[in-house]
């Protein structure tokens, strides 16, 4: 705690969270040309209290990909106690997890992030409906620019066009899908 006050200029914390303040912390011991990997907890991605901290981490570190894990909650870290500052405990599913890879750079900028956000609905489970193994759908990778990260919460992110990323993930999925437009649809159907 002692560390989050002392740095909370430099190295903004969301609501004194400890997860936040590890992955500044962590820099400090990184080598000059390594990489941090981490799971982190994935509220920080969209929480209003952690804004503060996106800012200030996306545009000090070239983030190189996000893998946000808060729709498998019920199986990742099952049963994990997580104690909070603030003497909370969380445990099992309510413990949202995503990983960070990233190092500090001073050219954010550089390369869009890439977020992957899989849905549990595309994952293979067994009959237990325990998850067997993750499946990568391309229709649930996001690149999205430091500058993005930094300004809105990963739940609100839009494209270019104002649409929601997880609207146009669906539009795209659909498009997959079903390879007629609205028009050509509706042209068959006299």
């Amino acid at each position: 705690m002692e560390w989050i006050f002392k740095n909370k200029k430099e190295f903004p914390v969301g609501d004194n969270r400890i997860e936040e303040a590890f992955s500044w912390r962590v820099l400090e011991k990184l080598s000059q040309n390594g990489l941090v990997g981490i799971i982190h907890h994935a509220t920080s991605l969209f929480n209003l209290k952690s804004r503060s901290y996106r800012e200030a981490f996306f545009g000090s570190n070239q983030v190189f990909r996000i893998t946000n894990f808060t729709n498998f909650r019920q199986f990742i870290f099952k049963g994990i106690s997580i104690p909070s500052v603030k003497g909370n405990v969380t445990t099992g599913a309510g413990a949202p997890a995503a990983t960070f890879i990233y190092r500090p750079s001073a050219n954010v900028n550089e390369k869009p992030i890439i977020h992957y956000g899989p849905f549990l609905e595309y994952q293979i489970q067994n009959v237990n409906h325990d998850l067997w193994s993750l499946t990568i759908n391309s229709h649930e990778i996001n690149y999205i620019s430091s500058l993005e990260a930094a300004k809105a919460p990963f739940s609100n992110l839009e494209n270019g066009s104002g649409e929601h990323l997880v609207h146009q993930q669906m539009i795209n999925y659909l498009k997959r899908c079903y390879h007629l437009n609205l028009e050509q649809f509706c042209g068959l159907r006299n």
